[in-house]
């Protein structure tokens, strides 16, 4: 029998989030003093970027009564410090640091920041958030995992790693999406389902995949509105595609083939991210989703949705490369 927690998010008792402005010199030194005590080794790159006035918004969470800082999420836009020439079309905010008084772990204060720069990313245009966090501190599940985010990427190599890169798209639907789109296929690879129409019939019917168990942030009655929605249709190519023909309808990239351990044998030639100039003829996956009409808007979704797919999958080899370690 599979059980789901129906348990609402809810901030912590006692403690309240307020954004802290760059201005304001008393709850800086108060931000200053907490960071030395809880990540001495940073202090000097955090002084650096509030000195250079870097950060886009720093939030911090607050005892009600006393006003008494006991933690900080501070986030700026990544193209401030990007070695790159050119401006990314999607813009992404960068998680620099987030930390919590040891005294008072364990009561939600980081989930609760983290979700407040979700707000803030998504209020401000933000696509995506970044963060980097120490190997050490990610070789099993953390508090990004448990808030949506995806290790993408590892610094230094996988032998000896230092940092690793995680990433979480800022939509939640985008999010809830991919956490659909993952439970299922891995489901459907786990059972040798080679047909979707099936497949889908049973859950619309109410079929729960048991991997659905694994993801943090999602329970029944949501997965079922998920399914319910006009906009599910949008992933039937991708389904289709993936399950019977063994490859996805716009990203076959090599890690995504490999994560979900493709059936087909022959080498599939991965098609490039939609744009305006790779709708042509010779594109006939992507055609096909012309021909339904579906907009530009709704096949970027799609798109965005598969990333955040393949990056969960993506996560799922870091961990279990780094299992027992």
């Amino acid at each position: 029998m599979i059980v789901f927690s129906d348990k609402k998010y809810s901030e912590p008792n006692g403690i309240e989030i307020k954004q802290i402005q760059l201005n304001n010199k008393a709850e800086i030194l108060k931000l200053l003093v907490l960071a030395n005590k809880e990540m001495p080794e940073y202090i000097v790159g955090l002084k650096n970027y509030l000195d250079q006035n870097l950060y886009d918004g720093i939030f911090g969470a607050y005892l009600k009564n006393t006003n008494i800082l006991v933690g900080a999420g501070l986030v700026l836009d990544e193209r401030k410090i990007s070695q790159n020439s050119f401006v990314d079309a999607e813009k992404t905010a960068l998680l620099d640091f987030l930390f919590v008084d040891k005294n008072y772990t364990h009561n939600k204060i980081g989930t609760t920041l983290i979700n407040t720069i979700y707000n803030y990313c998504v209020n401000n245009g933000f696509e995506y958030i970044e963060l980097m966090c120490p190997a050490k501190n990610s070789l099993s599940k953390n508090i990004y995992d448990k808030n949506d985010f995806n290790r993408i990427s590892v610094t230094g190599s996988l032998s000896c790693p230092e940092y690793f890169i995680f990433k979480a798209h800022t939509n939640k639907l985008v999010r809830n999406f991919a956490k659909v789109l993952y439970a299922t296929l891995l489901d459907a690879y786990e059972n040798k389902i080679y047909s979707f129409e099936d497949y889908k019939q049973e859950i619309l019917d109410g079929y729960v995949p048991y991997s659905l168990l694994k993801l943090a942030n999602i329970n029944l009655p949501t997965f079922k509105k998920l399914v319910g929605l006009k906009s599910f249709e949008l992933f039937d190519d991708v389904y289709k595609t993936l399950i019977d023909e063994g490859v996805s309808v716009v990203d076959a990239s090599e890690s995504l083939k490999k994560c979900l351990k493709i059936k087909k044998d022959e080498k599939l030639q991965p098609l490039k991210k939609p744009s305006f100039l790779s709708f042509s003829n010779e594109d006939d996956l992507v055609n096909n989703y012309l021909s339904k009409r579906y907009l530009l808007k709704q096949v970027d979704f799609v798109q965005k949705t598969v990333d955040e797919t393949k990056n969960r999958l993506l996560n799922d080899e870091y961990l279990k490369h780094f299992k027992g370690r």
